[in-house]
């Protein structure tokens, strides 16, 4: 399987430990918000309720500063924009865009 970042690497056993460093890598208030923010998002936005989305996601926001992620997250969660259909690339574009 192709990794969905690169499109190269395969994603047989790295896949996994990959993902666990991207949120290891998390302190321990913004690992509860982004698990609030993305429980949220994959019982409202059925699209977006798959392994590969989520791992996409993480990755995109990985180099972001955790404040930053925890402020977008609970204005996300706060003003429930999954529930109007908004799903990870919203969140995403609004992270990267508060990040600059």
């Amino acid at each position: 399987m192709k990794c969905p970042c690169c499109g190269e690497c395969n994603m047989d056993e790295g896949y996994m430990k990959e993902l666990q460093d991207v949120r290891t890598k998390r302190s321990r208030i913004c690992k509860s918000y982004l698990k609030k923010g993305v429980t949220s998002i994959e019982s409202e936005v059925i699209a977006d309720n798959t392994p590969n989305n989520r791992f996409r996601f993480l990755q995109a926001i990985s180099k972001v500063e955790d404040d930053i992620v925890i402020y977008v997250v609970a204005r996300f969660t706060l003003h429930r924009l999954q529930m109007q259909g908004y799903g990870y690339n919203y969140l995403r574009s609004m992270i990267l865009k508060k990040g600059v």
